[in-house]
């Protein structure tokens, strides 16, 4: 269910041009308000897209995803004690598969949404204005456009094999983190100093 709503969130948000736009030019979209669900998309400090959705209900129950620019992507399932967290491409360093880890994770997600929310409210009144103006210089943001799409793309299509490997794979909290580049699966065993990498 989650994943069906966040998939439709990152479609809408590519397909409806002035909500792209003031995407790009806020690094901040919100979801509608008006279903059972909140969450957002956020680019962090130009170099990488986080999103997350959750049951207004429960907070326990929450999909998270971060795509970098060097064409890594993990996503993260929360379900009360059920968890998977499943990585894409290759990240410097090994990450941990515990549950404290997960929870951790998706809270440094909905942190770098509140601030990019935060950055939003916070500006000047005429701000908002200011976005539908002239474009900003591509030599001023190091994310043109197209990546920002691509990247949206990219997270896209690595949820959609995340709901083949669900078809395959039960949700359980003793997963171990697997890695996946180019379709080969292998185990990675956590150690106590694993740390996701700053974003």
């Amino acid at each position: 269910m989650l994943k069906n709503e966040i998939n439709l969130t990152l479609s809408s948000l590519m397909k409806n041009k002035k909500a792209f736009k003031k995407f790009y030019k806020t690094g901040y979209f919100s979801y509608s308000k008006d279903k059972p669900f909140e969450g957002a998309v956020a680019i962090v400090n130009d170099k990488a897209i986080v999103s997350f959705l959750q049951d207004v209900d429960d907070d326990s129950k929450v999909i998270a995803t971060v795509a970098f620019q060097d064409n890594t992507t993990i996503v993260i399932q929360l379900n009360g004690e059920e968890f998977l967290r499943i990585q894409f491409g290759n990240l410097p360093c090994r990450m941990s598969s515990s549950l404290e880890s997960v929870i951790s994770d998706i809270s440094s997600v909905r942190r770098h949404c509140a601030e990019a929310e935060e950055r939003l409210t916070s500006s000047n009144p005429n701000f908002i204005k200011s976005i539908f103006s002239k474009n900003t210089p591509s030599s001023d943001r190091k994310l043109s456009k197209e990546k920002v799409r691509f990247l949206l793309q990219t997270t896209l299509d690595k949820l959609q094999e995340t709901r083949n490997l669900n078809n395959h794979n039960q949700v359980s909290p003793k997963v171990e983190t697997t890695g996946f580049d180019t379709n080969i699966t292998s185990n990675i065993r956590p150690s106590i100093n694993d740390k996701a990498p700053e974003i």
